[in-house]
């Protein structure tokens, strides 16, 4: 009873665990599949996967950033780790993916995932330039979240033309 009652504790004494990644990569998972049964190609859909892992990534590097971890390998773990873990939900379940759905010999997806992350790399680049020459403020408001939306529609809209 005694352990019972020291467990109950324990969960209602703790904080929210502000856990959203198994949640937001089973949602990118079911969001790809459900793009493909609409016909969207795996290219845009890897534009918005790449984009959606380097967040992960940086939300990851920002968290052991405030729990003062300074080992670098830590952070390259960081990075590495959510595109293992994703990319290979992706390629390792049987018929989730499709083989062979390639442009100049590379997969789509793989195209699309890469460029996202890229694309969403610079978009943060710039950003944190842009506020650091504007005195530590942004230049319009949302302009965090705005940029790379914007960004990434376009590149959608460029892939959408290469592949009708």
């Amino acid at each position: 009873m005694r352990k019972l009652l020291l467990a109950l504790f324990g969960i209602l004494a703790t904080g929210p665990a502000l856990a959203v990644c198994p949640l937001c990569t089973a949602t990118m998972a079911g969001g790809l599949y459900l793009a493909r049964q609409y016909g969207i190609d795996d290219m845009m859909t890897g534009l918005w996967v790449g984009a959606f892992i380097l967040s992960i990534s940086m939300w990851i590097a920002v968290k052991m950033k405030r729990r003062n971890i300074q080992n670098p390998w830590m952070y390259v773990l960081a990075l590495v780790f959510p595109y293992a873990f994703i990319l290979s939900i992706i390629f390792l379940t049987p018929g989730f993916h499709q083989w062979g759905n390639t442009i100049i010999g590379i997969d789509k997806l793989v195209v699309g995932v890469v460029t996202g992350s890229v694309l969403f790399w610079l978009t943060k680049l710039w950003y944190f330039r842009t506020k650091r020459n504007n005195g530590g403020h942004a230049l319009f408001p949302f302009q965090k979240i705005v940029v790379p939306l914007v960004v990434l529609g376009l590149a959608t809209f460029v892939y959408w033309l290469i592949t009708r």
